[in-house]
């Protein structure tokens, strides 16, 4: 019986016939696969999902009215780790198995990250935007920045992500850096095992050098941060956030930038893009911005695409998904209790 799989769009490059990284699934030869129009979305409708099987998500907003009527899809996989266009009680309501692939962008995403936090570290964006505007003038020393061994570094989350760029970050904690986290879902084991120091998150916009975001946008996140919240943190300090826009207002943070009330930022995300058009944070011309790329790089699209195949070869062949964010919709589709290996690491603690 022929399973049909739907990629939101074709991204095969020039004169390649698949994309790379989704091969199991065209060297299937019950897999049949076709591509949305370009001029679909941004919120799928049940004419784009119809007589899918499993649906390849990158953007498109998945919902209840997604959904209506439609019988055929029995998973719907999400590139990178963010789920935030998956609405997943609708998903479950209808039998549709949510995953994603978290591990794709985590190496390439703590690598940026990392690099963020260095440069943040020596005022590079600042540096930089003196010296195309001032010349020589600019390296003064209120614009000079401070080593990383003696400071400490706040992460609000510690998922994947913010473990690789603590990892990345061994050689300067082994000189004297001090993590803490606020991560109301970390638990004891894993604080104990990265050696850091968990705080609420009053202390740790308070007493944090640079903060770090590691955080999917949910309903818990959006906004979780404010105009109070970096009043509260340190005038020298730095906000870096390659995880989702949306977790703080980008005009506050951009007013408090302009206030002196945080000394810079290195920012990958914002709200409503790919739409920054107006966005404030685009007119402070020295602090370090990216059009959310920290998770985009050809080794992370290509593991991405690998472990989103893996988890549709996996239920088409009667085994489980990976990175499960729904799991009493994978007992729906197949009448077995999913293992707990097989779900989200966002799920484990």
């Amino acid at each position: 019986m022929t399973f049909h799989v739907t990629v939101e769009y074709d991204r095969r490059k020039p004169g390649e016939e698949v994309i790379e990284g989704l091969e199991p699934l065209y060297e299937d030869p019950d897999v049949e696969i076709s591509y949305l129009a370009r001029d679909r979305g941004p919120e799928l409708t049940p004419e784009d999902l119809e007589g899918a099987d499993a649906y390849v998500s990158y953007a498109h907003t998945l919902n209840g009215a997604s959904l209506e009527g439609v019988e055929s899809l029995k998973i719907a996989t999400r590139s990178g780790a963010g789920y935030d266009n998956f609405d997943l009680d609708a998903m479950t309501e209808h039998g549709v198995i949510a995953t994603h692939a978290p591990q794709g962008p985590t190496a390439s995403a703590a690598q940026a990250a990392t690099g963020m936090i260095i440069s943040c570290a020596h005022n590079f964006p600042r540096l930089e935007h003196e010296l195309r505007t001032n010349g020589w003038e600019g390296r003064v020393p209120e614009n000079y920045g401070f080593e990383l061994q003696s400071a400490t570094l706040g992460f609000v989350g510690m998922g994947l992500i913010g473990g690789k760029v603590l990892s990345n970050l061994s050689a300067f904690r082994a000189d004297g850096l001090e993590a803490q986290v606020y991560d109301p879902y970390m638990s004891e084991g894993r604080v104990a095992e990265l050696g850091v120091e968990k705080v609420d998150l009053d202390t740790l916009l308070e007493t944090s050098d640079i903060v770090t975001i590691h955080v999917p946008l949910t309903s818990e996140t959006h906004h979780m941060l404010g105009t109070e919240d970096f009043e509260r943190m340190q005038d020298s300090a730095y906000l870096v956030n390659t995880s989702r826009g949306g977790i703080y207002p980008d005009e506050e943070l951009a007013a408090a930038l302009e206030a002196g009330e945080i000394r810079g930022a290195a920012i990958d995300v914002f709200e409503g893009e790919p739409d920054v058009e107006g966005n404030p944070l685009l007119d402070i011309e020295d602090i370090h911005l990216t059009p959310h790329v920290a998770g985009v790089t050809h080794d992370a699209v290509r593991h991405m695409h690998e472990l989103m195949a893996e988890s549709i070869v996996n239920l088409k062949n009667g085994e489980s998904p990976i990175n499960v964010l729904n799991p009493p919709a994978y007992e729906t589709v197949t009448g077995e209790a999913l293992p707990e290996e097989s779900y989200s690491p966002s799920f484990r603690g």
